[in-house]
């Protein structure tokens, strides 16, 4: 009996945009059309003063056209984002090595599950549409990806060390970068916004804002690095080629 064929195959680079270029475009799509359709709604505050830059949360859940944009590009994404996982666990050798290289991996895969699932729920769960599932699912997100961030340059650390590929050092240098910034960036949002809250200060809401666009446009840079890590690889539509050429 014949062996069934290849649908299709792709490089891994070109693979990986379908997770970026989505929800990179899909934000700032949001963005624009908010701009020109409603900009004095998405700026506004409890406090009623003055701001200049929306929260990531105001310009893609509170609006039509927006929240559907948005939700189509994480909709289209979040296949890749979360084969990602998977494909990472076999990356890093599932549970085949020492214990503590087992442990971080695992560890690595769960946090990383979690933090797409997060993802998914604060997406089509607006916060006008219920407030507190949609503040749940982020601070869910916001753990779930500091731990998923900080076990994937440990397990890069301790299992692929030293580096099969030049690129992988590169990569590990990538990731290290933007998770430093990106929770740099993210203990300011947290002071910023208590701020807002305790004194209603006009402008302080928007630099919570642009530190919140900042931590997201950070997390997806930080998954880019797969682009290096994984170069010259090449992702299959079908039937394992190498069980193929064996039969």
């Amino acid at each position: 009996m014949s062996c069934p064929q290849v649908v299709a195959k792709c490089n891994f680079f070109r693979y990986s945009l379908v997770s970026a270029l989505p929800l990179m475009s899909s934000l700032f799509l949001c963005l624009v059309v908010s701009y020109f359709n409603d900009w004095p709604s998405v700026i506004s505050t409890h406090c009623k003063n003055w701001q200049f830059f929306p929260s990531i949360s105001s310009v893609i859940g509170d609006h039509t056209p927006q929240r559907y944009i948005w939700r189509m590009g994480v909709g289209i994404s979040m296949g890749q984002r979360l084969s990602d996982v998977f494909l990472y666990w076999s990356f890093y050798g599932k549970a085949n090595g020492p214990l503590p290289h087992t442990i971080v991996n695992v560890l690595c895969f769960l946090s990383g599950f979690v933090e797409n699932c997060a993802l998914i729920t604060l997406t089509y769960v607006s916060s006008t549409e219920n407030y507190k599932i949609h503040e749940g699912a982020f601070v869910v997100f916001a753990i779930a990806a500091f731990f998923h961030q900080l076990l994937t340059i440990l397990a890069q650390h301790l299992i692929r060390k030293p580096f099969i590929q030049p690129l992988e050092e590169y990569a590990y240098h990538w990731r290290i970068t933007w998770f430093l910034a990106n929770q740099v960036v993210f203990a300011f949002a947290v002071y910023v916004f208590l701020r807002h809250n305790w004194y209603c200060e006009p402008g302080v809401y928007s630099l919570f804002a642009l530190c919140e666009w900042f931590t997201v446009i950070s997390n997806i840079a930080f998954h880019c690095a797969q682009c290096w890590d994984t170069a010259g690889c090449v992702v299959y539509i079908g039937p394992d080629p190498m069980t193929r050429k064996s039969q």
